[in-house]
């Protein structure tokens, strides 16, 4: 299993790489000699895919994907997939959360009204 550690470093390589080399498509046996020679040797990270995307995963194919790869525009683009929650409650909680964090004054008609009825309240 990959470390924290080896994935960042792995995909700054990855990204730097990808692009100076200027690959026209997703390379899966180029891709995964610059991942083994990330990781010294060991293939703890797998490549996958075709075309103009790809993805690392973990350990073997069938295993979790741990980076996406895409070339939009001639550039490399390396993100890093976000581990899954370990319970739906947890995950669905998450998406609520992340959908409902603007705060008042990304509503500025809302956040307007507050301040007016708080100076009319005398507050």
């Amino acid at each position: 299993m990959a470390t924290e550690v080896d994935v960042t470093r792995t995909l700054g390589a990855l990204a730097a790489t990808l692009n100076d080399q200027k690959l026209g498509e997703f390379d899966s046996a180029r891709v995964q000699e610059i991942v083994t020679g990330t990781l010294g040797g060991e293939q703890k990270l797998i490549a996958y895919g075709s075309g103009n995307s790809g993805e690392l995963r973990e350990g073997s194919i069938d295993g979790p994907a741990v980076a996406r790869l895409t070339l939009d525009r001639g550039e490399w683009s390396v993100e890093r997939v976000p581990p899954e929650r370990k319970s739906d409650a947890l995950q669905q909680y998450e998406q609520e959360r992340s959908s409902y964090t603007e705060t008042e004054y990304q509503k500025p008609i809302r956040g307007r009204f507050a301040i007016w009825k708080k100076r009319l309240s005398g507050g």
